[in-house]
């Protein structure tokens, strides 16, 4: 066997060796992610429908947030668009490799 066959086998032994991880650790993972996700939408959605009002002007709904509760509301909606972030960037690193 020549060493580049060598180098070969090390790669395909890794990659197999990195996939049988995923399979193991993939499916904790994801229901970690999903639970996260969920309870940040549930945050939101709780805080939205008890202090704000949801609005239409001229064909589009918004949300409006009173002043007294601006604060709490972008850390509420960072949080949940960073849980969408996180499952973005979980899945592109599982992708790339």
């Amino acid at each position: 066997m020549s060493k580049k066959d060598a180098g070969v086998d090390d790669i395909l032994e890794e990659f197999v060796a990195q996939i049988d991880s995923l399979a193991t650790s993939l499916p904790l993972t994801m229901m970690t992610i999903q639970g996260a996700h969920k309870v940040a939408h549930k945050s939101y959605n709780d805080f939205v429908e008890k202090n704000c009002q949801e609005q239409t002007n001229d064909g589009e709904s918004y949300i409006h947030v009173p002043p007294e509760h601006d604060d709490r509301f972008n850390v509420l909606r960072k949080r949940v668009g960073r849980r969408i972030l996180h499952t973005l960037s979980f899945h592109a690193a599982f992708m790339s490799r």
